[in-house]
């Protein structure tokens, strides 16, 4: 059976769905981060979660496909959403993506942070250990994952991320809406 097939994702009309999952891999104070354009803008290291396949299995199995290491769950970190014009095979679609972020670290000591290419199920990427004192001067996708990098420790929360309407905003118990941005 084709893979894809067995992704969360569905189009309805000219409206796409995906659920998909995030893994913030932090150890000896950097974070593991993704860039597939050169160094200009990084992201978790993410993939879909497959029907049947729990957010908290799927973020292992991605993360671990994508990095060669084996990889262990601290905790979840939050759910984020976004809602984006479709681009690329998208193309004239309106999505709405849920992401469950994840914090996770290596299972064992890493011998090296050198930054290395591999293949994710969108292509190829290079995985870069970013210092978390440094991280002000990175371009990270979505703007609140530089937050929840920088102090993962807080508890759990939601966020909207709605590049078209252009806000960005948490939900939690105390206020409905609070924008970040």
């Amino acid at each position: 059976m084709d893979e894809e097939i067995l992704h969360c994702k569905f189009v309805l009309g000219n409206n796409y769905f995906r659920y998909r999952c995030a893994a913030v891999i932090i150890s000896e104070d950097k974070v593991l981060l993704s860039t597939k354009d050169r160094g200009f803008t990084y992201a978790a290291v993410n993939g879909a979660v497959r029907m049947g396949e729990s957010s908290d299995k799927a973020v292992v199995r991605e993360a671990e496909e994508i990095t060669g290491m084996k990889l262990e769950t601290v905790r979840p970190l939050c759910i984020v959403e976004n809602f984006f014009s479709g681009g690329g095979s998208l193309t004239g679609l309106e999505c709405h993506e849920l992401e469950t972020y994840y914090l996770l670290r290596p299972a064992e000591r890493l011998k090296s942070f050198d930054s290395f290419n591999a293949a994710t199920g969108e292509g190829m990427a290079r995985l870069c250990w970013l210092p978390l004192s440094e991280l002000d001067n990175y371009e990270i996708c979505p703007d609140v994952l530089k937050k929840l990098v920088k102090d993962p420790s807080h508890g759990f929360d939601i966020f909207i991320n709605d590049r078209i309407n252009e806000r960005t905003y948490f939900v939690n118990e105390q206020d409905s809406k609070n924008d970040i941005r």
